[in-house]
């Protein structure tokens, strides 16, 4: 079970890219950005292989290496500090290779057949779906626990798709894993050989913002499926949506279970009470009050009905409280700090989100609450605006900064393709830093591919000029 488990101490970072007769004619040697902002800008004529090279890091770090049979290439390789990996073509035979300890290793990749492939997707589209019956858990399940020799007593609590991550649960012991798209679907897959497991350990997640970023073909599940139903921005308003319910319904199940645990945590603490001065009980209760406020400002957390004014009066007489008293005021206050906690992740996206977004719009003012998910008002009034009404500028500043803050993993790698489309130049002049600021969150590093000066600025010692042409 331990093959797959990812250890965030251990993820290694790309440090270089090395390619070889990309479509016939490209060889490239490109230096991944080592400077405070962990951003690197690729840049060229069209044509000169930005999207391509996106795709191909994107594949390599997800593991699907038939991304390569589609177009002519040599090699395409990621150097990290203590390996490198990729692939290689030779004798139209696509081989998974990796150079460790100065010794190449290599892996050959044969595609599936056409009924392997085809259930597979079947499967992760109905996952996509969120129609994950009994009987697909199951089936899941069984595959995870066959290619990754995972034992009998886990169940799946989390599945995220767009960061191709799994979170299983075995007792109180919660664990993530990788989701390698092409190891669960290729036919050697259950002979994948040790080397590439291992290493596969130590490479970071991969998060793909594609040029076209406003509709999500992918999700299409039938041909009659209407044109709406695949747009980004209302799908990430649902997926929000769905977000907060999940972490209420943790907050709930947490409540409940510290609840029904309360009379016997009392009556154990009777025995051993540290004693605690009355002025630490009264901050420790004012700084759950304000926690909650902060969760309900930003729309994580309901609102209450108003406190009863006696309990300010209450507070005022804690140095008169018995021990008793004290002991079950002491527990009531590490309760709902647990309680409380759950919602820590939630709430730093969703500051984030809504801080990113504002400083964005102008006469506009992005809102979350948990039955709309976000929400769009006008000039801090209680207007509403449909969000299909948002220009294309706003939706694709809305779509990258919400992928960007709710779909990527800690130490992942986001490669974002043409982040210029639609954005007005001085959203351009600052995208940058703000995309650093959002990078701190889970402490990504970015790969651009751009077209526009006004993303580069004066930040020349973080692009890469991609061409044959040493003039």
């Amino acid at each position: 079970m331990s093959e797959i488990r990812i250890e965030k101490s251990n993820i290694e970072k790309i440090r270089e890219i090395e390619i070889e007769d990309l479509f016939n004619q490209f060889n490239y040697h490109i230096i991944i950005t080592s400077e405070s902002l962990p951003v690197t800008l690729l840049y060229g004529m069209n044509g000169s292989g930005k999207t391509t090279i996106l795709r191909g890091i994107h594949a390599i770090l997800k593991g699907e290496y038939s991304y390569f049979n589609t177009f002519p290439i040599k090699r395409f390789e990621l150097v990290f500090k203590s390996f490198k990996t990729g692939i290689e073509k030779r004798n139209k035979k696509l081989y998974s290779i990796a150079h460790i300890n100065n010794r190449k290793k290599e892996f050959e990749i044969i595609e599936p057949s056409s009924g392997t492939k085809r259930d597979y997707y079947r499967l992760i589209r109905n996952l996509k779906s969120h129609r994950l019956t009994p009987v697909r858990r199951r089936r899941l399940l069984n595959e995870l626990k066959y290619r990754y020799d995972i034992g009998d007593d886990v169940d799946i609590i989390n599945i995220d798709l767009e960061s191709d991550t799994i979170v299983l649960k075995s007792g109180t012991d919660e664990t993530t894993y990788h989701f390698p798209l092409d190891a669960l679907y290729l036919s050697t897959s259950k002979d994948i050989p040790s080397w590439l497991k291992k290493i596969r350990i130590k490479m970071p997640s991969s998060y793909l913002i594609k040029e076209q970023r406003l509709i999500r073909p992918e999700l299409r599940e039938s041909r009659e499926e209407s044109l709406s139903s695949l747009e980004a921005v209302p799908f990430h308003e649902r997926d929000l949506r769905r977000k907060i319910s999940s972490t209420l319904n943790e907050y709930a199940n947490q409540s409940q279970l510290l609840d029904q645990s309360f009379p016997v945590r009392i009556f154990k603490q009777q025995k051993n009470y540290n004693s605690q001065e009355s002025l630490e009980l009264s901050e420790e209760l004012s700084k759950i009050d304000i926690r909650r406020k902060e969760l309900q400002r930003v729309g994580v957390l309901e609102e209450e009905e108003e406190v009863d004014p006696s309990l300010v009066e209450f507070k005022k007489d804690f140095k008169d409280l018995d021990t008793s008293l004290k002991i079950v005021l002491n527990t009531y206050i590490e309760d709902n700090w647990k309680k409380l906690s759950i919602f820590n992740n939630l709430y730093d996206r969703v500051l984030l989100f809504q801080k990113t977004v504002n400083n964005y719009f102008v006469g506009k003012k992005l809102d979350v609450n948990g039955d709309k998910g976000f929400f769009i008002r006008i000039d801090e009034s209680e207007k509403e605006l449909s969000t299909d009404r948002l220009s294309s500028g706003e939706k694709n500043m809305l779509v990258m900064v919400y992928e960007l803050i709710f779909k990527t993993d800690e130490n992942s790698m986001v490669l974002i393709d043409e982040p210029e489309i639609s954005l007005h130049v001085k959203w351009q002049k600052k995208l940058i830093d703000d995309l650093a600021d959002m990078g701190k969150l889970n402490d990504i590093n970015f790969i651009l591919a751009t077209h526009s000066p006004m993303i580069i600025a004066d930040r020349w010692n973080l692009a890469v000029r991609l061409t044959n042409d040493e003039n």
